[in-house]
Order: structure tokens, then C-alpha cells, then sequence
């Protein structure tokens, strides 16, 4: 996947990656967190990208923009791992 980064898109990362590792330092090991994080970075990349795509159900933007809003830990865990499935189904049908 080519996507140009910029700052806007780096400064999403960094601070969804920060409102979720914050809680998870306390009930992960380190290299599950680095895990967490590589998987939320993947994800707003999945996202930015298949905003670009007209055919993309907006359902699945939808449940992005819900995982944005989540502020509970746990049920922000599951969209996010929702939305990691869908990448590689995405990725397997493409």
C-alpha cells in the first residue's frame, strides 16, 4: 500500500496509540504493547487507504469512526481487532 505520510496522518497514530497503550502498560508485557501498537498504526493506514476506494461499504468506516470515539479500553480493544480482521480480509480478496 502506497500512502503518503503527513502530519496530520502521524499525529492520529501517535495519539490513538497513546490513549490505548496508556491502559495497556498495566495488563500487557512489552512486546504485546509494541504488538498493540503496530496494529493500531496498521489499522488508520487501512483506513486512510480504503477511503480512497468509492466501492468500500461505509459500514466498515463506521466502525472506524466508533473505535475513534470508544473510550472504554476493552471495547476499544475489540473494534480495533474487528477492524484488524477486516484488514486481512480486505487484503485476502484484493
Amino acid at each position: 500500500m502506497s500512502m503518503k505520510i503527513n502530519d496530520a496522518f502521524v499525529k492520529e497514530v501517535r495519539n490513538l496509540q497513546e490513549s490505548m497503550l496508556k491502559p495497556a502498560h498495566s495488563m500487557f508485557l512489552e512486546s504485546e504493547t509494541d504488538d498493540l501498537s503496530c496494529v493500531i498504526r496498521l489499522t488508520v493506514e487501512f483506513l486512510h487507504h480504503i477511503q480512497e476506494i468509492d466501492s468500500m461499504d461505509r459500514s466498515l468506516l463506521s466502525k472506524y469512526g466508533d473505535f475513534i470515539d470508544e473510550a472504554d479500553f476493552q471495547h476499544r480493544g475489540r473494534l480495533l481487532l474487528e477492524l484488524f480482521k477486516l484488514q486481512n480480509v480486505f487484503a485476502v480478496l484484493s
